[in-house]
Order: structure tokens, then C-alpha cells, then sequence
């Protein structure tokens, strides 16, 4: 039995033999390659690893006289070859993570650091794996690289904080409907998503102050700099970005809902339409009163656009971000769009208020005067309305009382006009988005007509009794 393991201890160690004359060249490599996307590469084969760890074994089981003689040209290199490997490994590790993921206004910051790791990495291009002093060379090269990359790591980790908290900006608008189907009143500007939305914005705007404080002593900058003042420029590109895409989102919610064209929604805001001494709109559609549809969400919109204000300018002290947003051509846009669609769903809304002008002599005439006129010359034809508007001056209607029968038709016109105007719905589509609430109009119209028609039937029966109609024979 111990004849058969001499004899396969023996055909290992001469396999063995075999491997370690083929070391020389993989030993004699170059420490460092590099592709064609810039990335460093460790020029290290496994084997030279395998072998250390095999004569690091036979070492400790006490087995060096299986070494054989072939080793010992290897043996001080590759006393700390697994050390220098792993160093130069984590090195080239960070530096690819680092090269990639440097921003410009980053790579400014440690611009000095970064080119003498570069040298170190140039110094070490004719280095191979049994150079000398090469574990100073990989410590050096090792705690350079580290010291770059945990402060870089620990720099973004700052600003990945201050990027999540302003990505819940943009979760929800600031103005939503209570349910799919109800309407807005933007009675309150300042609704609870609006405060909420104040409050994230102020939250991220002190952690971003702090980050730039503890950013400025990472980086070891003189605040003063050109690199710091770009580096600041680039966080405040994070916070415009971020004001942008929350106010974009409550923009866009607006927009939806009030496209004409999007039958999906519900009606999204209603107009009152009521009559005193004529027909007046709550709000008003006219774009230039105050208080007006128009005016309603212009505030809209400067409340959204109000988020800005916010948070102050980084590098410009006591500034806020609003001029910085109120430039911006695509929010701009955006509210052009959502104007245009107020504008239009207000003239559609008059349009439909148009419709009733024809009855406008229910609340413009004087019942008194017109009942009056009526009396004494009774119906007027249109034949004779056209003369008196070509005559007007001339004009003078004869006097004739109006028959029961001429009464009594102008009673049934106005139960005619009452039962007609009784079908008004109460509530108009103006647009797939907007209402014209007609209730109030509707009741104060009907109000009118009975009241012409009960003036009517009063002044009838008061002139039967007096005997005062005129008989229809009476015109012989």
C-alpha cells in the first residue's frame, strides 16, 4: 500500500513538475491590459494562483520535501503573489466602477487624485508578476484608489438620498378629484396634497443643504472654486429636474381633464348660470373679469407653479427656482394648452347661454308697461313691429282693446313657453369636461313666465268684469 502511494505521490509531484515550467511565462506577463471600452484589466492567470495555494499547503502540512527543486525560483515571488493579486484586483475594480461612473462635475472635484492613480497605473503598464518591490507598488496603488472611491461612494449615497425624496414629488398632483366622478371647485388652493407637497420639497431642500455641507468636506474643496461652483450647478440641475416632473404631473392632470376630446373622464369643473337683471355665469366666462372660468385656473396653475418657491437657489442666495421654471418652454406649453381648452369651453358655454336671448323680454321688459300697451291696443302683428321699426317716429297704434280670445292666446303662449322651458335639463354639457349648472337660471326663468301669465289672467278677469273687452263683432 505505501508502495502504491509513493509511486501516485511521486506521478503528482512530476505532474506537478510539468505545470510549474510552464509558470514562467504567465509570471512574466504584464500586470495591466485594457479594452476597447477603456476598462483596466488584471493580466493574472489562475494557474499562478493554484500553484501558490498548493505550496502554501504543502507548507503547513509539513510536506516541503515534496517540493521540488523547480519551485524555489518561485517561491519568494510568490510568497505574497495572493496578496498583491487581490490588492491589484479591488484596485482595477474601483477604478472601472469609478471611470464609469464619475460624473464630469465629480471627476473635476478629483481631478488631482485621478491623475496620479493614472501615473500609478502608467508606472505599472511595464510591471509583471515577478517585478520587484511589487506588493509596495499594489499597496500604494491600492490605498490611493480606495480613498477615492469611498469618498466618491459616499458622496452619491448623499445625493441618492436627496434624488429619493424628490422622486415622491411627482407621486400625485396637487389638485385630484375626491372620486373619478366628482367635480373640482378650486375653492381652496391650498388643498392637503399641496401642504404635503410643501412639506417634501422643504424636506429634501435641508437635506440637500446638509449634503453640500458634508459633499464640500468630503471632497476637500475650496467652496470658492470653479470645480465646487460646477459641482453645485449639478445638484441644482437634480432639484430643477425634479421641481419639473412634479409640476409637469399636476400640469398634466389638468390638461387631461379638460381635453374635449378625452370622452374617457368625467366632467371635471361646473359653471352656474343664473338670471337677475339678465344672465350672469358663476364664475364668469369673460376672460378678462376678475374672478372669471379664465382667471379661476390661471390661479390654478400659479399655485402648481407656486411648488418652486419653495426651495431656494443653491448658488444663488436668497433666489428660489421659479424664474428657473417659469422659463421652461415645455411647461409653458403645457399651460398654453390647458388655457386654450378654459378658453374654448367658455365660449361654447356663452354659445349655449345664446340659445335663451330669445326669451330676454321676460326679464328686460316691464311686465307693467307691456301689459299696459297691450290693454290698449291689444295684440301687435308683425307686419305693424316692422313698421314701427322702419317708422319709429312716426308710428302710432290705434287704440283697440284686445278681445277675450286675444287674452286668452296670450295666456296659452305663456303655459305653452313655461311647459317648453320646463324641459331645459338642469345641468348643460357644454364639454366632455365642463358643465353649465342651469338650475338657478331654469327656476328664475319659469318664476317669470308665471308671473307674466298670472298678470295676464288678473288683468283678464279684472277687464271682463268691467266689461271692457272688446267683442269681435265690434270690429263690423
Amino acid at each position: 500500500m505505501k508502495d502504491l502511494l509513493s509511486k501516485f505521490e511521486e506521478y503528482i509531484v512530476g505532474k506537478w513538475k510539468v505545470e510549474l515550467n510552464h509558470l514562467d511565462k504567465p509570471m512574466d506577463e504584464n500586470l495591466f491590459l485594457s479594452d476597447n471600452e477603456d476598462r483596466v484589466l488584471l493580466n493574472f492567470d489562475p494557474k499562478i494562483s493554484e500553484a501558490a495555494y498548493e505550496i502554501r499547503y504543502l507548507k503547513q502540512m509539513k510536506k516541503e520535501n515534496l517540493l521540488p527543486d523547480e519551485i524555489q525560483k518561485f517561491d519568494a515571488k510568490l510568497k505574497n503573489l495572493l496578496l498583491v493579486q487581490s490588492l491589484l484586483a479591488c484596485s482595477v475594480r474601483w477604478y472601472n466602477d469609478l471611470n464609469q461612473s464619475l460624473v464630469e462635475y465629480e471627476r473635476e472635484l478629483i481631478c488631482k487624485q485621478w491623475n496620479e492613480i493614472d501615473l500609478l497605473l502608467k508606472q505599472g503598464q511595464p510591471k509583471t508578476w515577478i517585478s520587484d518591490d511589487l506588493l509596495d507598488y499594489a499597496e500604494e496603488l491600492y490605498d490611493l484608489i480606495k480613498s477615492v472611491n469611498e469618498t466618491v461612494v459616499k458622496t452619491k449615497v448623499n445625493v441618492t438620498e436627496v434624488e429619493n425624496l424628490i422622486k415622491t414629488w411627482n407621486e400625485i398632483p396637487i389638485y385630484v378629484r375626491e372620486t373619478p366622478s366628482s367635480l373640482m371647485d378650486f375653492t381652496n388652493l391650498k388643498t392637503p396634497e399641496y401642504e404635503k407637497q410643501i412639506e417634501n420639497v422643504t424636506i429634501a431642500a435641508e437635506k440637500m443643504n446638509e449634503v453640500l455641507k458634508e459633499n464640500l468636506e468630503l471632497f476637500k474643496s475650496n467652496p470658492n472654486s470653479v470645480e465646487w461652483k460646477s459641482y453645485t450647478s449639478y445638484l441644482e440641475s437634480i432639484i430643477e429636474e425634479g421641481l419639473t416632473d412634479t409640476i409637469r404631473c399636476s400640469l398634466q392632470y389638468i390638461l387631461k381633464n379638460t381635453d374635449p376630446q378625452n370622452k374617457k373622464i368625467g366632467s371635471f369643473y361646473k359653471v352656474f348660470m343664473h338670471l337677475k337683471e339678465d344672465i350672469i355665469f358663476s364664475p364668469s366666462l369673460k376672460d378678462q373679469e376678475e374672478g372669471s372660468l379664465f382667471n379661476v385656473f390661471e390661479s390654478v396653475l400659479e399655485q402648481i407653479y407656486s411648488i418652486a418657491n419653495a426651495i431656494k437657489c443653491l448658488n444663488k442666495t436668497g433666489s428660489t427656482y421659479y424664474d428657473i421654471i417659469d422659463q421652461n418652454e415645455e411647461l409653458a406649453s403645457l399651460k398654453l394648452s390647458i388655457m386654450k381648452n378654459i378658453s374654448s369651453g367658455a365660449n361654447k358655454a356663452l354659445v349655449e347661454a345664446e340659445k335663451f336671448k330669445k326669451y330676454s323680454d321676460l326679464w328686460l321688459k316691464d311686465i307693467n308697461e307691456v301689459l299696459e300697451d297691450f290693454v290698449l291696443h291689444g295684440p301687435i302683428t308683425d307686419t305693424e313691429m316692422e313698421d314701427e321699426d322702419e317708422f319709429i317716429e312716426e308710428t302710432v297704434f290705434e287704440l283697440k282693446p284686445p278681445t277675450e280670445e286675444e287674452f286668452r292666446t296670450e295666456i296659452i303662449q305663456f303655459d305653452q313657453l313655461y311647459k317648453k322651458l320646463d324641459d331645459i335639463p338642469p345641468v348643460i354639457e357644454v364639454e366632455s369636461w365642463l358643465l353649465l349648472d342651469a338650475t338657478s337660471f331654469k327656476e328664475s326663468l319659469l318664476n317669470l313666465i308665471r308671473i307674466w301669465s298670472s298678470s295676464y289672467k288678473k288683468k283678464l278677469t279684472e277687464l271682463k268684469s268691467l266689461g271692457k273687452l272688446r267683442k269681435i263683432e265690434d270690429d263690423g
